[in-house]
């Protein structure tokens, strides 16, 4: 079973859809017709910083996941190795 696991996330992740192209800014606003004033946008980008991160996940309930598809904080043993 673990080595199923391992080569089904090891063929999935990581990998570039070759399916997908890039989509202009242009076409972005001409789709959703509307654009953020650059002071916006700029607001919304900012370093992730690891404390930060910490900080979240040991906030998180030990029986809740970190994404949908995640395993819970107790599963993964996360809060002792710290």
């Amino acid at each position: 079973m673990s080595i199923k696991v391992v080569n089904f996330f090891s063929n999935s992740v990581g990998r570039k859809d070759t399916e997908v192209e890039l989509v202009s800014d242009n076409l972005l606003r001409e789709i959703l017709g509307v654009e953020l004033p650059s002071e916006v946008g700029n607001s919304q980008v900012a370093p992730v910083l690891q404390e930060k991160i910490k900080n979240v996940i040991f906030a998180m309930n030990s029986n809740k996941a970190p994404g949908p598809d995640g395993y819970p904080t107790k599963k993964l043993g996360i809060m002792g190795n710290y």
